[in-house]
C-alpha cells in the first residue's frame, strides 16, 4: 500500500505509469498532487487490486535490483584487485629505490 509521502516523492511520469497499471480513470489530465490523491482514493476503494499490482511490480524490481547488485559486487571486486596491483607496483618501486 502506498503512503502519501511515497507518492509525493515520485515524478509525474512515474505516477502516471502507476495510475495506468491500477486503471485509475482520467489519470493523464491530472496534475501531480491531484494524481497523488486520486491514487490514494483508488487505493482506499480497491485495496486488493492495489496489493496485487504492487506485488507484481515489486517482484519485477527486486529481480532487476538483484542483478544490478551482483554486477556492482563484481565491479567492486575488479576495482579492489586493480588497486591491490597498483599498491604492489608502488611498493616494488619504493623498495628498489
Amino acid at each position: 500500500m502506498f503512503e502519501i509521502s511515497q507518492l509525493k516523492a515520485k515524478k509525474l511520469p512515474e505516477l502516471q505509469d502507476l495510475a495506468k497499471k491500477l486503471s485509475v480513470p482520467k489519470y493523464r489530465s491530472l496534475k501531480k498532487l491531484d494524481l497523488v490523491y486520486q491514487i490514494l482514493d483508488y487505493q482506499a476503494a480497491n485495496p486488493e487490486e492495489v496489493k496485487q499490482t504492487i506485488g507484481a511490480t515489486d517482484k519485477t524490481k527486486s529481480n532487476g535490483q538483484e542483478t544490478q547488485s551482483k554486477s556492482n559486487t563484481q565491479n567492486t571486486k575488479k576495482k579492489s584487485d586493480e588497486s591491490n596491483k597498483d599498491s604492489d607496483r608502488d611498493s616494488e618501486t619504493i623498495q628498489t629505490a
